[in-house]
């Protein structure tokens, strides 16, 4: 993010948080347990979100936050395409999951598929 674009993000952030007597400092460090995305959410929303850990210390807590927050979003029908709690490392190290069971999937299809072949080119003759 931008110097420019981090900035002028803080500054509309704060101006909606102000209701509610909180404030960004630093966007890295004060959004990252997800509390005050929360809070910015249900003020610029004007809806509140599922209960969330109100003192969040742990990594867990801070990323189911954040999950909330997305999940919100994807329910008022914001599209949150390769965005998740965890983090862009995360999020590609799932992927490489993904593709890994995939390809092992696609494998044990092939295999699958050429038994069955076997098998009925054996009863044709």
């Amino acid at each position: 993010m931008t110097p420019l674009y981090s900035q002028t993000f803080t500054r509309w952030a704060n101006t909606m948080l102000i209701e509610r007597m909180l404030k960004i400092e630093d966007i890295g460090s004060d959004l990252s347990d997800g509390l005050l995305l929360i809070n910015l959410l249900e003020i610029t929303c004007s809806k509140p979100l599922a209960t969330h850990n109100k003192r969040p210390r742990i990594r867990a807590q801070k990323l189911e936050n954040n999950g909330l927050v997305l999940q919100f979003l994807r329910n008022e029908g914001i599209k949150t395409t390769a965005i998740g709690p965890e983090g862009k490392k995360e999020i590609a190290r799932d992927r490489g999951r993904e593709r890994e069971r995939d390809r092992s999937q696609r494998g044990r299809r092939r295999e699958t598929e050429a038994e069955t072949d076997k098998e009925q080119r054996g009863r044709e003759t």
